[in-house]
């Protein structure tokens, strides 16, 4: 049968860079893609999704992440709206027909900031170290949207991860 695109999304800075993702199937990739969203409660008001080739300049920007040898396509969601829940449509179109697949999301739900950035660690005493770092660049609106962090540490060999929240 035909592959049905599994797609996740999130958002790496809100408002206005909300991403969608999928692999293409290896074995017999769609001859195309079609990327709608629209919000729940207007349905029939749909968008165009920014559909994102795998292997292109902007491709290798989101999924720096992730290492695996699948093509992923990606598309983009510019500025969606808090309390609003959308749906997604990604239909693969083949030539002997399409298949499609719906999900919903609310922004809330998928925020998903980029890691820090420049983390640097360093002895400060003989029991303490100083680890410092800046926040990820994709993050925009630190002023209205400030980030907090969870570090986990461990001795290397022994003992159970201890965390701290900043």
């Amino acid at each position: 049968g035909l592959a049905t695109p599994t797609v996740h999304c999130w958002c790496a800075s809100y408002p206005n860079v909300t991403i969608c993702s999928w692999p293409e199937p290896s074995h017999s990739p769609p001859t195309h893609y079609i990327a709608t969203y629209s919000e729940r409660h207007r349905q029939l008001v749909t968008k165009q999704c920014h559909l994102i080739q795998p292997g292109s300049s902007s491709s290798s920007l989101i999924s720096a992440s992730s290492s695996s040898s699948e093509r992923l396509w990606h598309c983009h969601l510019p500025n969606l709206k808090l309390l609003t829940n959308y749906i997604m449509n990604v239909t693969a179109v083949y030539s002997g027909g399409s298949t499609s697949h719906l999900s919903s999301f609310m922004m809330e739900d998928i925020v998903k900031p980029d890691p820090p950035v420049d983390i640097r660690v360093s002895p400060h005493n003989a029991r303490n170290l100083l680890v410092e770092w800046s926040p990820p660049p994709t993050w925009a609106n630190l002023d209205i949207l400030p980030l907090k962090y969870q570090i986990l540490y461990q001795w290397e060999n022994r003992g159970s991860p201890k965390s701290v929240n900043v």
